[in-house]
């Protein structure tokens, strides 16, 4: 009988003394992670109040496109820890003229975006056109314009870019204007041969040129003749 009572008081005793441990686990818990949340706020606090708060930007190869760039972005004015990498990927995926990118974001708010841009397909008095998207021209780009210049009805361009961009890349090199007349009549200027195309036909360029005319290189110098029968 009183073994059983002094198990039971020590059973008791040990029961008390996990309890109590237990408490005080839970109160270093509580204590760790109310550290933890200051810590957290006066970091915020101090970045939100600091030098550091809104995006240091650094753009690497837009060139000329620099300042269009920034300015569709727009990140200059926004807080750093605001900023996710993929949300600049998801603007700059879509602007279409520029063909690839990466972004890395560093400490205490660098944000360094590098791009190449991609090809102007036709340049006009007004705009550059590439694939899909089109930017308003100025003096600055004309470096770019190393393309055919487009005259005519830019308001139907897009039914024939994709129909340009498929033209025999020898070919292509060569062609130096684009008139858009309507819809369905385009001229290509290569070299000093004007080449009418009727889209209405859903001749590929390319045939277009094979069925009616028989070319050469010598050279640098394309020998474009009209075939007779």
């Amino acid at each position: 009988m009183q073994f059983r009572m002094n198990h039971y008081l020590s059973s008791g005793t040990n029961l008390e003394g996990d309890i109590c441990n237990l408490g005080i686990e839970k109160r270093i818990g509580y204590l760790t992670i109310a550290i933890f949340l200051v810590i957290a706020i006066i970091s915020i606090m101090v970045i939100l109040t600091s030098q550091y708060r809104n995006n240091n930007v650094t753009i690497i190869g837009a060139d000329v496109f620099e300042q269009r760039l920034s300015s569709d972005l727009n990140l200059d004015d926004k807080m750093y820890i605001l900023t996710s990498k993929s949300s600049i990927e998801r603007k700059l995926s879509k602007l279409g003229y520029i063909g690839s990118y990466s972004v890395e974001k560093s400490s205490p708010n660098n944000v360094s975006i590098t791009v190449t841009l991609d090809d102007v397909v036709f340049c006009s008095d007004e705009y550059l056109f590439f694939d899909d998207y089109v930017v308003n021209y100025n003096d600055n780009y004309s470096v770019y314009c190393n393309c055919p210049t487009l005259i005519g009805d830019e308001a139907v361009v897009d039914s024939i870019i994709s129909e340009y961009l498929i033209i025999n890349e020898s070919i292509r090199s060569r062609i130096t204007q684009v008139e858009i007349v309507d819809e369905t009549e385009v001229h290509f200027m290569i070299d000093d041969t004007q080449i009418l195309l009727n889209l209405s036909s859903a001749r590929k360029l390319n045939e277009y040129i094979d069925q009616f005319y028989d070319y050469s290189y010598e050279g640098d110098v394309l020998d474009l003749r009209l075939k007779y029968d």
